[in-house]
């Protein structure tokens, strides 16, 4: 009896162990399967430069034409969307990153911070136009924002200008005489007209906007919003 009992015993031992390095490798598998799904989700991340991306060119001019989407930015000039690296190559650095990856023909809002001589463009907004995951340095700038003062009270101080010269601090009467046409045939629209503000707003195909806010009492210009969407 002493010996059934012995073997009885020793079978069940045996049962757990098996049981044990059943677990054991079973957690060995799950832990390899999380290491390899991250190691493929960083390897499909192309960083090669996109032919939108090498295709781009810098605008000789600003021009005067506000739907063109050419900027003024710290004295470069660019054309919206453009290339967050043509930032990079006149001295932007990204100090400030809301997502590190933007996936395939998707955009982020306020995606990126970008600082320059100590002055900090904040809410940069990017667009991946690639049919693959990009990381945000090789995504295009589609907005960006302008303002007298920001959420703490204090002066962004960047120089923005859009075409034929407007920017923070110019007066309405500039911005109503320079963009005349544009008012008149009904594609520049006071969208906005309170006891605080007025905003001049034109909004075209592909989500192509452009505000311009100018403050009630001062009759000055304190807020530009620029954004375009287009492939």
């Amino acid at each position: 009896m002493r010996k059934k009992y012995q073997i009885y015993i020793a079978g069940i031992a045996f049962i757990i162990s098996m049981l044990l390095s059943s677990c054991s490798n079973n957690n060995n598998v799950t832990q390899t399967g999380i290491l390899n799904s991250s190691e493929n989700t960083s390897q499909s991340v192309n960083n090669e430069p996109t032919e939108k991306e090498t295709a781009y060119s810098t605008p000789l001019q600003l021009g005067n034409d506000l739907t063109s989407f050419n900027v003024e930015i710290e004295g470069d000039i660019y054309h919206l969307p453009a290339p967050i690296s043509a930032f990079l190559d006149n001295g932007w650095e990204i100090t400030e990153k809301s997502v590190e990856t933007i996936e395939a023909n998707d955009y982020k809002t306020s995606a990126v911070s970008i600082t320059k001589n100590n002055k900090t463009l904040s809410d940069v907004d990017l667009n991946n136009y690639s049919d693959e995951p990009k990381p945000v340095e090789q995504c295009f700038v589609y907005g960006i924002t302008a303002k007298k003062y920001t959420f703490w009270g204090e002066s962004d101080d960047i120089s923005v200008i859009l075409p034929d010269g407007v920017t923070i601090g110019t007066t309405e009467n500039e911005v109503t005489d320079k963009y005349k046409p544009l008012i008149d045939n009904g594609e520049l629209k006071t969208r906005i007209d309170n006891d605080d503000y007025i905003l001049y707003e034109y909004i075209g195909i592909y989500n192509r906007t452009i505000q311009i806010y100018i403050n009630k009492e001062t009759k000055l210009v304190y807020n530009i919003m620029i954004q375009n969407l287009e492939n």
